[in-house]
């Protein structure tokens, strides 16, 4: 099993042509490729592809995920892994793994697909201030944050009214430093 498990990828996914050429280079019928790789090799199907199946929830979510080829929710994954993980468990094991991002708020994909992270509205509002010169239009952030990340819009204008942020005249920039925040 090891000698197989040592083709797949660094997303555990093996191909099926690589299977079955070395499961025929070591003698086995071709009757009994899909039984060995289940059952001995640890693996499971997905169309065209074989997962290892070994290893944690966030082992089998990175190789669900390279299979779909999509930002995926965590109840999707769950529900194709199969195995009765809860979801939130699942969201906590995928945001401490370095392999996967959520690209909104709630779909997750691999890093290697170069897509944006989206790290919270309070962060992205901030990424897009300094972006823009140290202060953008609210209407703009609103709109541009909540299509992109898949949160409304009033969202996006209550935390931009948090502490870290001064609103004047339809524009909001960082609270420096030397600015403090008076509570009402």
């Amino acid at each position: 099993p090891n000698d197989v498990q040592a083709l797949c990828d660094e997303d555990g996914r093996l191909p099926l042509d690589i299977a079955r050429e070395f499961l025929t280079r070591c003698g086995l019928l071709p009757s009994y490729f899909d039984q060995w790789l289940e059952r001995i090799g640890r693996f499971r199907s997905f169309g065209t592809d074989w997962l290892l199946w070994t290893g944690s929830i966030a082992d089998k979510c990175v190789g669900v995920l390279a299979v779909r080829g999509v930002p995926t929710d965590a109840e999707t994954l769950v529900e194709e892994v199969g195995e009765g993980h809860s979801a939130v468990g699942t969201r906590n094991r995928l945001s401490e793994d370095s392999r996967v991002m959520r690209v909104n708020r709630n779909e997750w994909a691999l890093r290697t697909w170069g897509l944006e992270e989206y790290s919270g509205i309070v962060d992205e509002i901030a990424q897009r201030i300094e972006e823009r010169g140290g202060r953008a239009k609210l209407d703009d952030l609103a709109m541009e944050i909540s299509s992109r990340f898949g949160v409304r819009e009033s969202s996006v204008r209550v935390f931009a009214a948090a502490p870290a942020f001064v609103l004047e005249d339809g524009m909001v920039r960082l609270r420096g430093l030397d600015e403090p925040y008076e509570v009402r």
